[in-house]
């Protein structure tokens, strides 16, 4: 569905919309929605590890395996497939270095990075407007129109309710804080419950000083 709306937009095919409008006025070299043939021996094997009783069935248990098909359960086998590095869904597939993940946050930063700025400031403050919940007491979550915003108690954002990111699925995590003006990422292979990723991206925050 992602996909598909950009393409009417645009007349593009995602893939070639990521590149022509991310990937190559950024210079990256590790950020795809489809992953090319030649670029498998790049790839981390993922694995994913389960609590005892808890793996995943035909049957949808939680709000996260009802949100993912079980025939493409376990989700970390099925990104091992060459299908899975190969398809482009924009929602979930994409595959990426930390380092081109976060230089593309950065670029959402006023002024951007290397003089690439992806969006005005205006416009990252309308993508990053808080949507739900309306209230802060409904829930500690914070969302915008697709991101995830800091401000929230033990946020992995930050403090800031201005600073946004989105997580992957097992632990990856990236995010902008245009008031600080950094960006950060984590990407990870070995998917397991109770992961450092928070942890990981507060050291970060005592090293820099920030919040």
């Amino acid at each position: 569905l992602v996909g598909e709306f950009a393409r009417r937009v645009t007349g593009r095919a995602f893939e070639q919309l990521l590149v022509d409008e991310v990937v190559a006025p950024l210079g990256l070299t590790g950020m795809f929605c489809g992953l090319p043939a030649g670029e498998d021996s790049r790839m981390a094997v993922l694995e994913e590890v389960f609590e005892p009783g808890k793996e995943p069935g035909k049957k949808p248990a939680t709000v996260v395996a009802e949100a993912i098909p079980y025939w493409m359960q376990p989700l970390g086998d099925w990104m091992n497939t060459e299908a899975g590095r190969r398809a482009c869904v924009p929602a979930s597939s994409g595959i990426m270095s930390a380092r081109s993940l976060a230089k593309h946050y950065a670029a959402l930063c006023p002024g951007g990075v290397e003089g690439v700025e992806l969006l005005s400031p205006e416009r990252v403050r309308i993508a990053t407007q808080r949507q739900c919940p309306s209230e802060p007491q409904e829930n500690p979550a914070r969302r915008s129109l697709g991101y995830g915003l800091g401000g929230a108690e033990g946020s992995e954002y930050g403090a800031r309710p201005t600073s946004f990111g989105h997580a992957g699925y097992g632990g990856a995590n990236a995010f902008a804080d245009p008031e600080k003006r950094y960006a950060a990422a984590y990407t990870k292979n070995y998917y397991s419950k109770g992961g450092a990723t928070g942890e990981v991206l507060k050291k970060l925050r005592e090293v820099l000083g920030v919040e």
